[in-house]
């Protein structure tokens, strides 16, 4: 369930106190300031950090335990790359305005060059896991799993230009997104190395324990 302006807000204040004046700085600039990610669905944890973009002022990054801050200039929002990138149709469809007003998401959609970059990531991944596989302890095992798992969901949303939601969403309610059963797992089987089915069928495995297709299929959900 989406978070209200209110108590986002709330939030910030919070975090931005706890920090340093930097933050505050890149508030005050910004004509727009908007919450992302899980915080701004209501499925964060009580561990989780808050993610906020502010546009307007020098483009910069700040991260802490409590607060990952993106600053962009207006510029930004006016460039095709950005208005086509991953993160641009995430916030326009997840995002929860704190401050001012957009008037850039209308044009904000997925791009050839983000699912390329999308792509290529997942294949990097497929191609050199092999290779070390055999030597991951099981916490490792699972850990890449679940990242290739969540890059491969992401590349499948940026193929039919729909927002890539927080991650929490893509491991509770992926069926919910998926356009077929089984669309997940074959992607990986085709990106997987051909000469080393032994992996694909052990890698597969790991990912549909972490994702629990098995039930998803089942209740008809994909």
């Amino acid at each position: 369930m989406s978070r209200t302006k209110d108590f986002l807000t709330q939030i910030i204040v919070q975090r931005v106190n706890a920090t340093d004046r930097v933050a505050q700085h890149y508030f005050d600039e910004a004509s727009e300031v908007i919450v992302f990610g899980s915080m701004a669905v209501g499925l964060d944890r009580p561990d989780s950090d808050i993610d906020v973009m502010c546009i307007g002022g020098d483009e910069s990054k700040l991260k802490t335990n409590l607060l990952d801050l993106l600053v962009f200039s207006r510029e930004s929002t006016r460039n095709i790359g950005w208005l086509q990138s991953e993160l641009a149709l995430h916030v326009s469809r997840y995002g929860v305005w704190i401050k001012g007003a957009p008037d850039w998401i209308d044009r904000a959609h997925v791009g050839q060059r983000a699912i390329l970059e999308k792509r290529r990531r997942v294949e990097a991944f497929m191609r050199h896991l092999p290779d070390s596989w055999s030597v991951l302890d099981e916490g490792f095992r699972v850990k890449y799993s679940v990242k290739v798992r969540r890059e491969a969901q992401r590349l499948l949303l940026l193929s039919r230009g729909v927002p890539v939601p927080p991650t929490r969403m893509l491991d509770t309610v992926w069926g919910s997104f998926c356009a077929s059963p089984g669309e997940l797992q074959d992607l990986l089987r085709r990106i997987a190395p051909q000469d080393r089915p032994e992996f694909s069928r052990e890698f597969l495995t790991y990912v549909n324990a972490n994702l629990d297709v098995a039930r998803v299929v089942r209740e008809g959900k994909c």
